[in-house]
């Protein structure tokens, strides 16, 4: 959206560390997708996928190809607020998470109901070691250390 994206060159102006911004939407495979469901603002948008000739799509990347937008880019906090798509974006291509050492979460089971919008996030995390905390809706993935070896 491009008000977002207006909001977040604001807000990245105020740091100092080198950072990248790309005009995309997240989700589990490449591709190109579309803004969607805008009667909730810009703080409430989705994104479906769409067809390149669609006159709204825009590029979807994978996290790995945002990853790579940073040269020596790592995955250190993924904060992620995507109005439900978490069950798609946690889907496929999540090898990115044995290395996030923090990803933060808004759980959106509260507004689609029994639509097990969380399922493949604890899926994608479950066979690595996190800790998590829950804050409200947000619920926060601490990636333990790797242990010192002997």
């Amino acid at each position: 959206d491009l008000d977002n994206l207006r909001v977040a060159r604001a807000n990245a102006g105020e740091i100092d560390t080198p950072h990248t911004l790309v005009h995309a939407g997240l989700a589990a495979r490449a591709g190109h997708c579309r803004v969607t469901a805008r009667e909730r603002g810009s703080a409430g948008l989705r994104t479906e996928y769409c067809c390149p000739a669609d006159p709204e799509a825009l590029c979807a990347i994978t996290v790995p190809d945002a990853i790579a937008t940073v040269s020596g880019g790592a995955p250190w906090i993924v904060k992620l607020d995507i109005e439900g798509a978490q069950d798609e974006l946690f889907s496929a291509n999540t090898d990115w998470v044995a290395r996030a050492d923090l990803i933060i979460l808004e759980l959106d089971d509260w507004a689609f109901p029994w639509s097990g919008s969380g399922v493949n996030f604890f899926r994608a995390l479950a066979p690595h070691r996190f800790d998590y905390v829950i804050d409200g809706e947000l619920l926060l993935a601490f990636r333990h250390a790797e242990p010192v070896s002997g």
